[in-house]
């Protein structure tokens, strides 16, 4: 794997076509600009220097990372090759689920909406659907981490408050030696 992403040319004649030979894109003009992967040269094309990976001016890419020629950026996102495709003989085809319709039978459910501002006077709410309210129960695994990440914001609320003040009172000493300063003269 390479250290550093990209390394860049120097140009002259007789490499632009050897680069251009050698790298095998489509369209590809080589300029002072251009970025290469380091993995494509050997450790014989780079300058010995410890600051900076530079190409010696004969550098010349020489290997391939991949078994495919080297594509336009991002065209791979273009690309809808990668469907996968299963076998017609793993997913059988059905026709009718004959023993899925039995089972459903059509509802008996009534839902009527009540507000709870509006009062009717002809509908009233049987007590045998009355339910009394019970509140969800609570995540018991959860509250630690809950309490630790309160506790933790906490703490940094008074850590920043009491630099806040650290930073007034500093303000307020060296306006005060100020006006002592000005009284005095």
């Amino acid at each position: 794997m390479p250290t550093t992403c990209c390394v860049r040319g120097q140009w002259d004649v007789t490499r632009r076509l050897q680069w251009i030979q050698a790298l095998d894109r489509e369209n590809f003009v080589p300029t002072n600009n251009i970025l290469i992967c380091e993995s494509h040269f050997t450790t014989n094309d780079y300058q010995k220097r410890p600051d900076l990976i530079k190409l010696t001016h004969t550098a010349v890419p020489r290997l391939k990372s991949s078994r495919m020629p080297a594509r336009k950026l991002h065209s791979h996102l273009l690309d809808h090759t990668y469907v996968l495709k299963l076998p017609e003989e793993i997913i059988p085809e059905v026709t009718e689920d004959i023993g899925f319709q039995k089972l459903i039978g059509p509802s008996k459910c009534v839902v009527h909406t009540l507000d709870a501002d509006e009062s009717h006077p002809s509908f009233k709410i049987p007590e045998s659907f009355k339910k009394t309210f019970q509140p969800p129960e609570k995540n018991w695994e959860r509250i630690p981490m809950i309490q630790q990440n309160t506790i933790h914001d906490l703490r940094k609320k008074v850590k920043f408050l009491q630099q806040k003040i650290r930073r007034y009172s500093s303000t307020i000493e060296t306006l005060k030696e100020q006006l002592d300063i000005m009284i005095n003269y």
